[in-house]
């Protein structure tokens, strides 16, 4: 099934209700990252997770946390976010930020006195004491965590350009159309994009669970074509 190009809503009718509050408690987390402290972003390795990985670590280059302090992990076939051996390695990375992609919410901590933020829109089965959960769960239509992290990083115009990233891993989740994602998918032309998809999400499905090298070549690329090239 693949998602229509179709859209009732405009830009500024989707979401008006939620996302004002979504946007302000990613600024105040954000706002109180320690400076030069690690950084450690847990997500997803479908195209979904990877697309809300990419655009944050985006984000948070640009505003001046070094790559070489961002610790990016993926969680291993058959681990979770709240398995002991993501937290484990979690915990090794040693993070003062810590970010959750498309992993879920639990009312389980992944770890101790470390200010998380989780982003996600599948039905979250608790929420962990002392975390700032964004969810799109019962939005309407529910985004997928690709769009709902881009727009709450996009806020001040800063990863514009990283929308047809979230627009891939929209698509990949079969996520509700959004005007802008929309028109920079079409202007990486949906062959490319349909494409880059499938190559990004057969990283998953293979026997070499090859995760981190799809997320580095979606954050390294420039479009979905060079993707497939």
């Amino acid at each position: 099934m693949e998602q229509q190009d179709t859209n009732t809503h405009t830009e500024g009718e989707l979401y008006r209700e939620q996302l004002p509050r979504a946007r302000a408690d990613f600024d105040s987390f954000t706002a109180a990252m320690p400076p030069g402290k690690p950084v450690t972003i847990l997500c997803d390795g479908d195209v979904d997770g990877l697309g809300a990985g990419v655009v944050l670590w985006h984000l948070l280059t640009r505003r001046g946390t070094p790559a070489g302090d961002i610790t990016v992990l993926l969680p291993e076939k058959g681990e979770n976010a709240f398995t002991p051996t993501t937290r484990g390695y979690a915990a090794r990375t040693h993070p003062r930020t810590l970010f959750v992609l498309d992993l879920g919410v639990s009312a389980r901590q992944i770890l101790h006195e470390v200010p998380t933020l989780f982003v996600d829109h599948h039905r979250p089965s608790g929420e962990p004491p002392g975390s700032i959960v964004i969810s799109g769960y019962g939005w309407d239509p529910v985004p997928t965590s690709s769009l709902l992290t881009y727009l709450v990083c996009n806020a001040h115009g800063e990863v514009s350009d990283k929308a047809w990233v979230a627009a891939l891993g929209n698509r990949g989740d079969l996520g509700p159309p959004h005007p802008e994602l929309e028109a920079a998918a079409r202007e990486q032309k949906l062959k490319w994009v349909r494409e880059a998809t499938t190559l990004l999400n057969s990283a998953k499905r293979s026997s070499l669970y090859a995760l981190m090298d799809a997320f580095e070549v979606l954050r390294d690329a420039e479009s979905a074509r060079e993707i497939v090239e």
